[in-house]
């Protein structure tokens, strides 16, 4: 009898240990929630629009930032006017400034095996920058929706 209840008690915690597994593996990184409303007004727009930071980022910042992976932390800093900057491996990021903090930031993690979907994206083209810096007035940028093997994301160029 006593292996029964041992056995009923694995039963129990094997389904609970692989559904925390599988929660804790589908955690959207760093609020990327953030794009679902930025997202949604560019496919209402047709997959074509404008998009106004001011209008999603509803907490007080004054410059933001597009930084790409593998950006060097002393000239990224330099650049948001931060004393310091990291950012992990294998991210892009939007990073909102008020003063010389770091006030909200979106990771956007590179995953060649699940890429990011309805995630905004900065488009550089061939330049070298690895960021770009803008402030409240000028966070105003033209999106477009582009499909890649089926992950759907806004793409940015400055207006």
């Amino acid at each position: 009898m006593r292996w029964i209840r041992s056995a009923w008690v694995a039963i129990l915690l094997v389904p609970t240990s692989v559904l925390l597994a599988v929660v804790i593996i589908r955690l959207p990184p760093a609020d990327m929630e953030f794009f679902d409303p930025i997202y949604q007004d560019c496919l209402l727009a047709g997959g074509q629009c404008d998009i106004d930071f001011t209008r999603y980022a509803d907490f007080a910042w004054e410059r933001m930032a597009f930084v790409r992976m593998w950006a060097d932390p002393t000239a990224t800093a330099a650049a948001l006017g931060i004393p310091s900057f990291y950012m992990e491996e294998f991210n892009n990021g939007i990073f909102f400034m008020q003063g010389d903090r770091i006030v909200h930031q979106v990771l956007i993690p590179y995953e060649v095996e699940r890429p990011s979907n309805h995630a905004v994206f900065m488009d550089f083209g061939d330049s070298p920058v690895k960021f770009f810096v803008c402030s409240r007035a000028q966070a105003v940028f033209h999106g477009v929706i582009e499909d890649f093997e089926g992950y759907r994301n806004v793409w940015l160029t400055a207006r």
